[in-house]
């Protein structure tokens, strides 16, 4: 993903060259620093011996993270060039560490609340041999040491002590997914398009979540490289992709499985499985069939599950078409308790811009409730029971009985359904209203 990818030459403005045939040639390490040399004519080599570009803080252009970054070993020297020396690797991570958790450096509550976020705990530096060591303080002289944790732990920190205090700077990010859970790469994502405001980013990446997440910000640009052979040479093919086509196709080679969520009129978010069921397989058909075609059902698993499943619906279509085609166009609908309650009321806070009507709570407490009444006693021994995998497997057998019943005995079933759940059709009447209505 890269953006305003013309303004990297401008750290040579103020250099004068002369000569005829003048030209410019960087030469490195391995990964691109190093010193400068100058050509005046195509046949005269001169040293100029500049640096490309300066590799510690403040002075940096650069922040490199590269797909190899946790070192062999981890330097416990703390001192001022360990801390503000860039280097490729992370060697030097306890340095940067101890100088974010003084409480008197700006980046230090930032830096707190994302240790917070990513881990679940602070992270700290106690005095270790001839240096110090960072990590999680579990007393007063023990520490559970980053370098005894996942490399993903490693990576984060690594990002986070860069990102809480860089401004006007360039991240080369390679494959930032790497030893990452998929939850905190969401976070990690989320704090770089955040960051983007003051910084710039070169990501490579072969996941798709990055891909979706970051590239539905209009602001960025998403390059598709390939590799073939070409008289035995390896040549890559870099072209910039633009349309919703190309964009499908990019997610599908990464991984993405469109035909699970698919391309409806409409979307309706439910917090379980069996009230999806439910609806899909006969409220929908029975009461509201012009939906039949139009709108997907889908099954956040949980309460706690709902706002990062509509988030990442979100993400996903914006990424497809850069703009919110959606909107209005997708509802939420989860049980009516005090837990139901405060995510619709974030929901609605969260996106402000979308009616309150895509934002609803059921009535009752749970979808249970909705049944027939000849299921009452079952739904509500069902519903009495301790959270946990009993509970849930008994929810699934009463769905699949009541369903099954349902099937075979049509007529009855929408009679009753017609008293026990005439919310829920209600419901279902107002969405197919809202996506067969043409636009006014």
């Amino acid at each position: 993903m890269v953006s305003n990818e013309s303004f990297i030459g401008t750290r040579f403005q103020n250099i004068n060259f002369t000569g005829n045939s003048a030209s410019f040639h960087a030469i490195g390490t391995s990964k691109g620093f190093g010193s400068a040399n100058f050509w005046p004519t195509p046949t005269q080599r001169q040293d100029c011996s500049i640096p490309v570009f300066q590799t510690v803080e403040p002075h940096n252009l650069i922040y490199p993270f590269l797909s190899r970054r946790k070192p062999a070993a981890f330097s416990e020297q703390i001192n001022k060039t360990n801390a503000r020396t860039i280097r490729e690797d992370l060697s030097c991570l306890y340095s940067r560490l101890d100088q974010l958790i003084n409480p008197d450096s700006k980046p230090f509550r930032e830096f707190r609340e994302l240790c917070k976020e990513f881990f679940g705990f602070n992270i700290t530096c106690i005095l270790e041999g001839q240096g110090k060591k960072g990590g999680l303080l579990i007393s007063d002289d023990t520490l559970i040491p980053v370098d005894q944790m996942g490399e993903g732990t490693t990576s984060l920190l690594g990002f986070i002590a860069s990102l809480c205090s860089a401004k006007n700077k360039i991240f080369l990010i390679e494959e930032p997914e790497n030893d990452i859970h998929p939850k905190a790469l969401k976070v990690l994502l989320n704090l770089i398009a955040s960051k983007s405001a003051d910084n710039q980013f070169f990501i490579s990446t072969h996941s798709n979540i990055a891909v979706k997440q970051l590239c539905g910000h209009t602001d960025s640009k998403l390059f598709h490289v390939s590799m073939k052979l070409e008289n035995q040479i390896p040549t890559s093919t870099v072209y910039e992709v633009t349309d919703a086509g190309a964009r499908l196709n990019v997610l599908n080679e990464l991984g993405y499985e469109l035909h699970d969520l698919d391309l409806w009129a409409g979307y309706l978010i439910l917090e379980e499985s069996t009230a999806e069921r439910i609806i899909r397989d006969f409220l929908i058909p029975n009461f509201t069939p012009k939906l039949c075609a139009r709108l997907k059902t889908v099954s956040a698993g949980g309460t706690n599950r709902v706002e990062l499943v509509f988030d990442d619906f979100l993400r996903l279509f914006v990424f497809i078409h850069l703009e919110p085609t959606y909107q209005g166009k997708a509802w939420v609908a989860i049980d009516g308790d005090a837990e139901g309650e405060s995510v619709i009321q974030r929901l609605a806070k969260k996106f402000p811009s979308w009616p309150t009507s895509s934002f609803r709570v059921f009535s009752k407490p749970s979808f249970e409730g909705y049944y027939p009444v000849r299921f009452s006693e079952e739904a509500s021994n069902v519903i009495n029971l301790p959270n946990g995998p009993d509970r849930n497997r008994e929810k699934g057998d009463l769905a699949i009985k009541v369903l099954d019943w349902a099937v075979s005995n049509r007529a009855d079933a929408k009679k009753e359904f017609s008293e026990s759940a005439a919310e829920i059709i209600q419901f279902l009447k107002e969405i197919e209203v809202g996506l067969t209505q043409p636009a006014s």
